[in-house]
């Protein structure tokens, strides 16, 4: 594997995590939302998952 292409990689992993933990705020400001946004355009809608739900209590 090239230098590049693993500087490259390892930037893009960054990137992502970076991107991931921005749409993760319990109070997402402007910046946050748009990382929700093109996450969502990325990767598309996931369907609701009942067994995520926190139970009422």
């Amino acid at each position: 594997m090239s230098g590049f292409k693993k500087w490259f990689g390892e930037r893009q992993q960054q990137v992502l995590t970076k991107l991931v933990n921005r749409t993760f705020k319990k109070n997402p400001g402007f910046l946050d939302r748009l990382a929700g946004s093109l996450l969502r355009k990325m990767v598309g809608e996931t369907p609701h998952d009942p067994e995520l739900d926190h139970p009422e209590g």
